[in-house]
């Protein structure tokens, strides 16, 4: 993370960026970035995929300078001056910052994010942080889950300890925890043309076999778009055929991992 647009030796070195660790938080390595019109977030990734969909965690934004904005871009050089596309241009949210794609991009090698408003509205005494990053492939489907479906379910994990009173005393480990099952029909070619069976499949596949987490939109049309950082419970994909020929059925399980979305304030 550093003032310099293009990838060098940050003047201000990143913590907790690649450490897989998906609650810490990235940050710049310094007390402030005092002065500086924009701040750039630069990486070079090991595995050129498809970009479809971006999605940001911001840790705070109400120190942010006014009028700034999240800008996510991709290039073929380290300098990003080889063929420069921003991806998304999103107004800085507290928890996930989420942009659809109108393209897929099959070929970024260099990858940033841009924060800030500008030489007119310079940083102050503070320090972007960022505790999540997914850049990756979407996949859409084509109806929502067979009801009953909740998608705002909560849970808490806690430690309760009964003296001999009677009084009951609670502490927190995890609070704000959603689990959420979904049971879908799909269909292999639906009435929006797609073929839900295959994208499920794709999406475990490219999750490493469910070894990864997704992304899970409810609502891809809301406004601002938010989602829950998840695993399939028990990693496994099952598509029985249910009835007829071609009609299938799946269930999954979906636990989400930090960072909550019931944590977004």
């Amino acid at each position: 993370m550093a003032t310099d647009p293009s990838i060098v030796d940050a003047s201000y070195p990143v913590r907790h960026l690649t450490d897989g660790i998906g609650w810490t938080v990235s940050r710049a390595a310094t007390a402030s970035v005092t002065g500086a019109a924009r701040v750039y977030l630069t990486a070079e990734l090991d595995e050129v995929g498809a970009i479809e969909a971006v999605a940001v965690w911001l840790e705070s934004v109400s120190d942010w300078p006014a009028g700034s904005t999240l800008v996510a871009q991709i290039a073929d050089n380290t300098a990003f001056s080889s063929n420069l596309v921003t991806l998304a241009t999103m107004t800085p949210r507290v928890g996930w910052n989420v942009a659809m794609l109108g393209n897929r991009y099959t070929s970024a090698r260099y990858v940033r994010l841009r924060m800030g408003a500008g030489a007119g509205t310079p940083w102050g005494t503070a320090t972007p942080s960022i505790r999540q990053v997914v850049m990756g492939a979407r996949y859409q489907l084509g109806r929502r889950p067979r009801e009953p479906f909740d998608d705002d379910p909560r849970q808490s994990i806690v430690s309760d300890f009964v003296a001999d009173s009677g009084a009951r005393i609670r502490q927190p480990i995890s609070t704000g925890r959603s689990s959420l099952s979904v049971a879908l029909r799909p269909h292999e070619s639906n009435a929006y043309g797609f073929d839900d069976v295959a994208r499920i499949r794709s999406a475990y596949s490219d999750g490493n076999n469910g070894a990864e987490p997704w992304l899970w939109i409810s609502d891809p049309s809301a406004s601002p778009i938010t989602g829950r950082w998840c695993l399939i419970a028990d990693a496994s994909l099952d598509l029985p055929i249910v009835q007829g020929p071609t009609l299938r059925e799946v269930s999954l399980d979906l636990e989400e991992q930090p960072p909550y979305l019931s944590a977004e304030s």
